[in-house]
């Protein structure tokens, strides 16, 4: 497919991801009629992750968890997520700012990628968690789309409706598989999703007790993309703990890539702040990341405060 053709792709794809932030204006201004127990936000993150990861495909190589309830009593988080990490022309990501932007009832949103071989696209896929109704949600996409002379199509798989823009040769879905979830991603990876939804889920996560944690699988694809420094990279875990920092952990082949790779942040960290030595906020900020190595893992740690300024130094 040329440059040309998937640009059309992503934005007729587009289309769909702007209406489904209209499901803010459906949850603020319909009365809940339902017999259902309604949805909570602020239940526990372990619960909500406990109803949710069943929807997250079992060969994902990264995984970000985001307690969307918890995150806003930490804007630094949150403003991280929506200027940096969910940011991108795939429509899935663009799913997600919509969501983090919404007022709404909206507990946990969880964006997953498997990249797959060489030479195929990364497979993305975003689960919302909140109080959904998919009646109305449809009907409201329908009515929107026919504003654009566009229709929506569904299909049926494994029990649930997989709607897609009829007429088009976008590859994006969406379902609203029971009352609590949205997902969106591509026709093919939401077929096996769905398929798979009862097969047990192992990932290496450190704690579902964080508003905000995940993890990073390598794989030879990945590894070539990294800096030669990172080869040795064969996990890393995230997550941001009771003191408002965020943790980092990776994990390498062996201890001695470990100590190579400990010396490589260290020495980066040395070297910017070098860098930087004119502005005290950035040095006080590059100062405040400790880095700790123990056997094959490599510790990194940064108060969450400090993490706008980290980024912005040289």
């Amino acid at each position: 497919m040329t440059k040309k053709g998937t640009k059309k792709i992503v934005i007729k794809a587009a289309i769909i991801v702007v209406l489904l932030a209209a499901f803010g204006i459906l949850l603020k201004t319909s009365s809940d009629t339902r017999k259902e127990v309604p949805y909570d936000p602020a239940m526990l993150t372990a619960r909500k992750y406990s109803m949710l990861k069943n929807w997250i495909p079992k060969n994902s190589n990264l995984v970000v968890v985001a307690d969307i309830y918890r995150l806003s009593s930490i804007p630094v988080l949150k403003n991280l997520l929506e200027q940096g990490l969910f940011k991108g022309d795939d429509t899935s990501i663009k799913t997600i700012g919509a969501l983090l932007g919404a007022e709404t009832k909206i507990g946990m949103i969880v964006m997953s990628a498997a990249f797959g071989d060489a030479g195929t696209p990364v497979s993305f896929v975003v689960v919302a968690q909140g109080d959904f109704r998919e009646l109305d949600f449809v009907e409201s996409v329908k009515q929107q789309l026919s504003l654009e002379n566009l229709s929506l199509s569904s299909s049926r798989e494994g029990g649930v409706s997989l709607y897609t823009q009829a007429g088009t040769d976008s590859p994006f879905a969406f379902a609203i598989p029971d009352p609590s979830h949205l997902i969106v991603g591509t026709k093919e990876i939401m077929k096996t999703l769905i398929s798979e939804r009862k097969d047990k889920r192992e990932f290496p996560l450190t704690t579902l007790d964080s508003p905000f944690f995940g993890f990073l699988n390598s794989s030879e694809r990945i590894q070539k993309a990294l800096p030669p420094q990172f080869a040795s990279l064969t996990q890393a875990l995230f997550w941001a703990d009771e003191n408002n920092s965020l943790q980092i952990s990776v994990m390498c082949s062996t201890q001695e890539q470990a100590a190579g790779l400990k010396m490589f942040f260290s020495g980066m960290k040395a070297l910017s702040m070098l860098q930087n030595e004119s502005n005290k906020e950035a040095v006080e900020a590059l100062g405040s990341i400790a880095i700790d190595g123990e056997g094959q893992a490599v510790r990194i740690g940064a108060p969450l405060d400090s993490l706008p300024v980290i980024m912005q130094t040289k």
